[in-house]
């Protein structure tokens, strides 16, 4: 077959596909972007939902703490309803009376001249003091009282006054209506806001792949006497990565061999701890950051075959390897969201340090599922300074 047939034979079949081929507009592909991005609403970022949650909490608590009529209630006449009930001066009076129409009981002394236990002493009648309406809430209380110094008047009358006031002991053991100390928690007890300590912190940690560091602010406070919660917001560049074994017969491309992610998380971390000794507490939170700047390097090996040194005799063959690194920014990490870490920790704050308001927080932070099942290691430890205002 000639030369000639087979040209024209190719030439006529590109003519036949070009009848089939429509010209490509490249403002199509941006035009379908744009609509795209018009009906496709944004999700709402997984960070910006924890820190909403956080300033819920921080404002539970506040409102809880300034509004609520229970931490700042006071009995109905307006404060604390006294243990021992005073006597007006009026009620003095009236029970100087009545306890001056009462003389002294003689003993009864029998033919030989030995003393008779008093059979009953008859009390007179007892007008209750007129005290305000509000005062009048504890009839037991106020009748103990009554009782007792009437009897206190009365000269060998000790075992009636014991007798007497067994119904007053009685009600004293018993909680009273309206005793505050009853219905109210210890002071110790209450959340106070004015009692938050707001606290720089500053974070070195170590991982498996090098030396990290990291700081921040935060605010601790108090919810018992032994329990309070820490929240706050932080930065950590965190170093992860993975290594590989190279092949040493390979003496022609390079080989990567290491792989290094310097992450840098904005997280806020929320905490609770528990006040073990005067100078000990122990500390467990969790961790949710968002991935803010990704780092890559690339660790590259190459080796090849370097022969010795002709003139002094050396004949053979040395393989010798070359290592290089390669940065480049990544987005592995970059723009995510994570649930974190599981916070442990211990605070130490010996006197010494307590004279200027510094706490040593040794801690361990345990990934969560989605960085734990990565081929990174993300487990790090490290020793956390924090610095209180007071």
């Amino acid at each position: 077959m000639d030369k000639r047939p087979k040209k024209e034979l190719i030439n006529g079949i590109k003519d036949f596909l070009k009848d089939f081929e429509e010209p490509y507009d490249h403002g199509e592909w941006k035009r379908f972007q744009r609509q795209r991005k018009n009906r496709q609403r944004k999700p709402i970022p997984l960070f910006i939902k924890l820190a909403g949650v956080a300033a819920s909490l921080f404002l539970m608590v506040y409102a809880s703490v300034r509004f609520l009529p229970f931490f700042d209630r006071k009995d109905e006449i307006g404060g604390k309803v006294p243990k021992a009930v005073p006597y007006c001066i009026g009620d003095r009076e009236q029970q100087t009376k009545d306890t001056a129409s009462v003389g002294a009981i003689p003993p009864l002394v029998d033919g030989d001249d030995q003393m008779r236990e008093m059979p009953e002493a008859i009390m007179p009648a007892q007008r209750l003091p007129d005290f305000n309406r509000e005062l009048q809430t504890q009839p037991s209380s106020v009748t103990a009282n009554t009782t007792g110094i009437m009897l206190d008047s009365i000269p060998k009358a000790q075992a009636i006054k014991n007798v007497g006031l067994q119904a007053g002991h009685f009600g004293a053991d018993l909680p009273r209506h309206g005793d505050p100390a009853q219905t109210k928690p210890a002071r110790s007890n209450w959340i106070n806001l004015r009692d938050t300590r707001i606290g720089f912190n500053i974070n070195p940690a170590f991982t498996n792949k090098g030396f990290s560091f990291g700081g921040g602010i935060a605010a601790q406070i108090p919810l018992f006497s032994r329990i309070s919660t820490e929240i706050g917001v932080s930065y950590t560049n965190l170093r992860v990565g993975v290594d590989m074994a190279p092949d040493m017969t390979d003496t022609v491309r390079r080989q990567l061999i290491g792989i290094r992610h310097s992450v840098g998380m904005v997280a806020i971390p929320v905490s609770l701890n528990f006040l073990v000794t005067k100078n000990f507490s122990a500390s467990l939170g969790l961790v949710p950051f968002r991935v803010v700047r990704d780092q890559r390097t690339d660790i590259l090996q190459s080796f090849r075959w370097v022969k010795g040194d002709v003139l002094s005799g050396d004949t053979t063959s040395h393989l010798v390897g070359e290592r290089t690194t390669s940065k480049r920014s990544d987005s592995l990490y970059m723009g995510k969201t994570y649930l974190g870490f599981v916070h442990i920790a211990g605070q130490l704050s010996p006197p010494i340090l307590k004279r200027y308001n510094m706490v040593i927080t040794p801690f361990v932070a345990i990934p969560l599922e989605g960085l734990s099942k990565e081929k990174y290691r993300w487990l790090h430890g490290g020793v956390s300074f924090r610095i209180y205002l007071r």
